[in-house]
């Protein structure tokens, strides 16, 4: 019976020098492989945008808030995540796509915090969007919401939240605009 070292050594052992020339030659023509592969089966690795849509026009936000220029932060923070995570040109006017819409909520949920300060929290953003694409409304008064959770002991900001929360609702509309 082996001892458990013996065990352990065998799984832990370093490989054989030929084995570790097959394994550097072999995998990187398995990922290769892999990427034609699941391209040619029809996936993708961005956001795939419905045929014939290559412009989308984004106006200024709606603010359903009390929270002052949110609208346009919002709405500049949307249009980047658009440029940043699709192949669709942002236009001023005459777009394949209109994303039209409100910030109808934000809200700073304290985690963590002091009888003088706010150490964490999480900041949530909730849009309500109508999405029309060639024309035909595709997403009508649909809500969308992002989450982002920020510790200044960590160096997250309540700043960087916001980003994320955006960035996680314009995923969210990104997703919905692929369905159609």
């Amino acid at each position: 019976m082996r001892s458990r070292e013996e065990k352990l050594e065998r799984y832990t052992r370093r490989p054989e020098p030929f084995s570790r020339l097959l394994l550097s030659l072999l995998l990187p023509s398995i990922v290769a492989a892999s990427c034609v592969f699941l391209t040619s089966c029809g996936y993708s690795f961005g956001f795939k945008m419905p045929q014939g849509v290559k412009t989308i026009e984004v106006p200024i936000l709606e603010n359903k808030t009390l929270i002052r220029g949110i609208e346009f932060e919002i709405t500049g923070l949307l249009t980047e995540e658009l440029k940043a995570r699709s192949q669709l040109k942002i236009v001023t006017s005459g777009g394949n796509a209109l994303l039209r819409g409100a910030v109808v909520g934000y809200s700073k949920t304290p985690l963590l915090e002091t009888s003088r300060e706010l150490i964490a929290g999480r900041i949530t953003v909730r849009v309500l969007v109508t999405l029309q694409c060639l024309g035909e409304t595709v997403v009508e008064n649909q809500e969308f919401a992002g989450s982002k959770d920020f510790d200044t002991r960590t160096g997250t900001t309540e700043t960087d939240a916001l980003h994320g929360a955006v960035r996680e609702v314009a995923e969210k509309i990104l997703f919905s605009m692929q369905q159609y």
